[in-house]
């Protein structure tokens, strides 16, 4: 369809005749994002009151669990009062479902939705039609960021089959065509599949290009390597996992475009993401409520790595309340230059569970892992597993260019920030296994989760 008929007829039209509320709220979020800092908060402040009464009044399992730390109707008025709410599970959701969902229907029609669980426990859960509209929103706000106006087209290059499954029925087909948008598996990566789809690049001519950091690596690597190049692109967007800067180096050269990074999930949506300076991930906190907390669940300084918590303040049909998502992030204590008022996350390091751990008290996440094998050629790709604190194995796919792997300068590194009695065990591969969601995970520990299992 055309992006301007597209963009100023068809999108307001339907919005408009169904209701959906996006309209409204896109209008919203492009004045708030300009407000001082100050202003912003305050707003989120009190959305984040309003909900917490909602919760109180309407859901039995929050009314429940707030009686059940001694929180009265009359303190959730207090924005600190949110530190005395136990944080929320994966489990707790699965095993509560049914009684987290609100009574009086207040956020409209509920969604099902779920994540694939590939890096753990599998989530069930519910989004309501106001919630949608407002990640609907969020999402048209932060590609107009980059330089992305609504209507113009985007390509995928996923692997949620949930994703890709509903756009290659019917109704997915029309939702596709309307919106001037494809979407790639990135379940199928052999070179004839990538020769594939840049060819379909170059005849639907995209201007955005979303994808994992993976499957984006491969596909830049494989055109660099054959000279292949997709001028349409002005904008990449990498989401769902940490993007490294080698990452993010072979992309723009492949691409000739800026690679912007966005922080979201299926529970959320779009959390943060880069605007057109790159200077950190803006924070939706219009959207969103979100907490760096430390080992004990003390809030971080800026420029102290914690663990991410996050409130949805849309969703009032399920509400989610202080989840643990599972990922660790850094926040920044400045402004970001392009003037918007949203705060910044310096970064996301990656999954909590994503972490060596050795004896010595020594803590190694992904980019310690991936600057290694890189420091040296040989290792094309790879994935560290962590069964127990005595050691690890690392799966690896040999960079065939390079005659002889460094297996020994790997080791004496890494026993030299494990110990030298860790055990690090070398296998090669043929290939590395991706989730079930089509992402790669470069390290996998396993400790954690025993350790969760027991409490």
């Amino acid at each position: 369809m055309n992006p301007f008929l597209l963009r100023h007829v068809v999108f307001p039209l339907y919005h408009n005749i169904t209701g959906t509320g996006v309209i409204k709220c896109l209008q919203e979020l492009k004045r708030s994002q300009w407000l001082p800092r100050e202003k912003i908060i305050a707003i989120q402040r009190e959305r984040l009151r309003v909900l917490l009464h909602h919760a109180y009044e309407n859901v039995t399992f929050y009314r429940k669990r707030f009686k059940g730390v001694s929180i009265r109707a009359a303190d959730l008025d207090d924005p600190s009062i949110i530190s005395s709410i136990p944080l929320l599970t994966k489990k707790e959701i699965n095993e509560n479902r049914d009684s987290m969902i609100e009574r009086n229907k207040a956020g409209g029609r509920l969604i099902p939705n779920s994540t694939s669980g590939s890096t753990g426990e599998a989530l069930y859960f519910f989004t309501d039609m106001r919630s949608l509209a407002c990640r609907r929103a969020v999402v048209i706000r932060n590609q107009e960021w980059i330089g992305v106006k609504l209507g113009d087209r985007r390509v995928s290059l996923w692997g949620a089959a949930m994703d890709i499954e509903k756009l290659q029925n019917v109704r997915g087909r029309i939702h596709r065509w309307f919106n001037n948008y494809i979407i790639l598996s990135s379940y199928e990566l052999s070179p004839r599949s990538l020769k594939e789809y840049v060819d379909r690049l170059n005849h639907f001519k995209p201007v955005l290009l979303i994808s994992y950091p993976g499957p984006l690596t491969e596909l830049a690597e494989f055109m660099v390597e054959n000279g292949l190049r997709v001028p349409s692109i002005r904008a990449i967007i990498s989401s769902a996992e940490t993007l490294y800067p080698w990452q993010k180096e072979i992309s723009e050269q492949a691409f000739s475009c800026p690679v912007y990074n966005r922080y979201g999930c299926r529970e959320f949506g779009d959390i943060a993401h880069e605007c057109e300076h790159r200077e950190g991930l803006h924070i939706n906190v219009d959207r969103v409520f979100l907490e760096i907390l430390d080992d004990e669940l003390h809030p971080c300084e800026p420029g102290r790595p914690g663990e991410i918590v996050i409130t949805d303040l849309d969703n009032y049909g399920m509400p989610f309340i202080r989840y643990r998502i599972g990922d660790r992030g850094t926040l920044y204590n400045r402004a970001c230059s392009c003037g918007r008022g949203l705060p910044l996350l310096e970064g996301i390091e990656g999954r909590t569970l994503d972490v060596v751990r050795a004896p010595n008290g020594n803590a190694l996440g992904g980019t310690f892992w991936t600057l290694l094998f890189r420091s040296k050629p040989g290792i094309k790709t790879f994935q560290v597993i962590q069964e127990d604190m005595r050691g690890i194995a690392v799966l690896y796919v040999h960079d065939t260019s390079v005659h002889d792997v460094p297996l020994d300068y790997f080791k004496k590194k890494i026993r030299g920030k494990c110990g030298e009695n860790f055990k690090v065990d070398f296998q090669e591969v043929k290939q590395i296994k991706k989730t079930t969601s089509g992402k790669t995970r470069f390290v996998i520990s396993k400790l954690r989760k025993i350790s969760r299992m027991t409490e």
